[in-house]
């Protein structure tokens, strides 16, 4: 998946799906990959106590979170859309 972005429509706030072996598809929870921080992702959070790497950041809503604490935190995606929004909301 290097050098697709198959996700982009899910991070610019369009429905997403996966397709499973079975054909069934699962909507994707699209609308949380751009929200506040949620009571599971604060558990998270507060277990990030020194510079943290956010491997697969998506638009980075969990590194933004982390610098707005003062936790060193570095996000990394191959989606061109996600370190777009990544670096629009404050992510390094």
């Amino acid at each position: 998946m290097i050098g697709t972005d198959e996700f982009a429509p899910g991070l610019l706030g369009r429905r997403c799906w996966l397709e499973l072996a079975t054909g069934e598809r699962i909507t994707l929870p699209t609308e949380r990959w751009r929200s506040e921080p949620e009571p599971g992702d604060e558990v998270l959070l507060r277990k990030c106590t020194g510079p943290t790497l956010d491997i697969g950041c998506g638009p980075g809503r969990l590194t933004a979170a982390l610098l707005e604490r003062g936790v060193p935190a570095l996000g990394t995606d191959v989606s061109p859309v996600a370190v777009r929004l990544a670096r629009a909301a404050g992510a390094a």
